[in-house]
């Protein structure tokens, strides 16, 4: 088994290309990281018909990315030691606040961080459209978008919290994933002494449908 942890960049990304022949399984933990590495960690899993296992954290590109993969072209997805899954605003927020906000024609602006994961996500047989649900448990509070000097939107937004922490019912009602185990947010007392321990006081984190501030 090859285990990767931290920042989904290049960096993992030449991990998993420089692995072992006999390497079958590969276990991620991150919280996160870039949606281009995202794209080709999971492009090289497939390549090399790889099993993924999910570590004790999976955070915004890995749950966005990683996460929905995993469970895909009938590979079976299999939560250990109830994992820490979150996700936060992403490209497909971004791409429909602008749409909603603009009546400029900006059919050729790039958003292609938010096509691929569409993509990605109408292949895994996850909702494409999860996004809403993210976005009505972070409250967005304002969001201004201007046009640069091409024409293409800029986006500025605030939520008023940070993470969504699902449970696994809602992680199979509204994300449609498929998987066995447990994840952090069916305990809410539990991860929330977790997310006390690990991170700096103040941020706002909703777990299942209850906030929870860390202190």
């Amino acid at each position: 088994m090859l285990k990767l942890f931290g920042k989904i960049d290049s960096a993992m990304v030449g991990l998993l290309e420089e692995m072992p022949e006999d390497v079958e399984t590969v276990l991620i933990s991150s919280s996160g990281g870039l949606p281009s590495s995202a794209a080709e960690l999971i492009g090289l899993v497939a390549e090399n018909e790889l099993n993924i296992e999910i570590g004790e954290v999976c955070v915004s590109a890995c749950a966005e990315y990683i996460l929905p993969f995993a469970q895909g072209d009938g590979r079976t997805l299999h939560l250990k030691n109830s994992p820490f899954i979150g996700f936060h605003w992403n490209a497909r927020i971004i791409q429909e606040t602008v749409i909603a906000q603009i009546s400029t024609d900006i059919s050729n602006c790039p958003f292609r961080d938010a096509q691929e994961l569409r993509s990605l996500h109408l292949n895994s047989n996850v909702n494409p459209d999860f996004w809403k649900e993210t976005l009505k448990r972070l409250g967005q509070n304002y969001s201004l978008v201007r046009l640069d000097q091409n024409a293409c939107p800029v986006v500025k937004m605030q939520f008023e919290n940070t993470i969504w922490l699902p449970t696994s019912e809602e992680l199979k009602s509204f994300y449609w994933l498929e998987f066995t185990g447990k994840v952090c947010a069916d305990d809410f007392d539990t991860c929330a002494q977790q997310i006390d321990d690990n991170f700096h006081s103040g941020i706002r984190f909703v777990i299942g449908d209850k906030l929870h501030v860390s202190n």
